[in-house]
């Protein structure tokens, strides 16, 4: 091979290997979208069937039924106004005042009592969840569905959100 033929096909062999090494700045530097990050109220526990508790007649434990609500995030959020429901259209609004501190899970509780601290009340004479499955969701104010959680009945009455 003569260093003539040799410098007349290095420039032929580099250019073509820089053409596949080249990629745009923008392609480069794309990553895939990341998922937004979950919403920091979400469900937490979800006792549908107070049957599953130790007291096993739903109708004189309607406060063995609840959801508990979870903030995961590092400041107390105001849920007033925040909401959630069952299947069927059922709703417990938050009260006025409510708040939810940080990294913190409250209980709202079926039935009767005085909302104190991490514990809520629907004040419901009887149960509203359904023992054979029944799925809650919660939303914001403006109606943002932030969270659901489904039961499907099972031994212990309940489900982890």
């Amino acid at each position: 091979m003569s260093a003539a033929s040799v410098s007349t096909s290095a420039p032929a062999v580099l250019a073509a290997a820089l053409a596949v090494s080249v990629v745009p700045a923008s392609a480069a530097s794309a990553a895939p979208a990341a998922a937004p990050p979950p919403p920091p109220l979400q469900l937490a526990r979800f006792q549908a069937d107070a049957g599953g508790t130790k007291v096993k007649d739903d109708m004189k434990n309607v406060n063995g039924e609840y959801l508990q609500v979870r903030n995961t995030s590092a400041k107390a959020i105001n849920v007033t106004g925040y909401w959630f429901r069952d299947a069927h259209g059922n709703r417990f609004v938050f009260p006025r005042g409510s708040v939810i501190g940080a990294r913190t899970t409250v209980t709202v509780y079926t039935g009767v009592g005085t909302n104190r601290g991490a514990a809520f009340y629907w004040k419901q004479g009887f149960h509203k969840w359904n023992n054979t499955g029944d799925t809650a969701s919660l939303h914001s104010p403006k109606n943002v569905r932030l969270d659901v959680c489904t039961y499907t009945k099972n031994v212990a009455g309940f489900v982890a959100c």
